[in-house]
């Protein structure tokens, strides 16, 4: 299950349906993270564990794992819309 929701993940992001959250725009910011390093976290990282569940926005979270364009361990949380099925980022970080 977990290689076809990255597919999706790529596709979406590939397709101008991904976007992020004013939290991941903040976090993605104050770290340092640029969007092309999210992009190419997307594209060679890999989902490493199981996906969360968010009782809040009642809706899965997937963590990728990989690196920046510059090398650094760093990973991206994503979820889908419920209403549109964009993938959004909710946070990135160094690891």
């Amino acid at each position: 299950m977990l290689p076809n929701i990255l597919k999706r993940i790529r596709r979406l992001l590939h397709n101008g349906r991904f976007r992020d959250t004013d939290h991941g725009l903040d976090r993605k910011g104050h770290r340092g993270i640029r969007s092309y390093d999210v992009e190419y976290i997307i594209d060679f990282g890999m989902i490493v564990e199981n996906p969360q569940w968010d009782d809040y926005f009642n809706d899965w979270k997937y963590k990728v794992e990989g690196t920046t364009t510059d090398g650094e361990p760093a990973y991206v949380i994503i979820k889908f819309d419920n209403m549109t099925g964009d993938a959004v980022l909710i946070t990135a970080s160094y690891k």
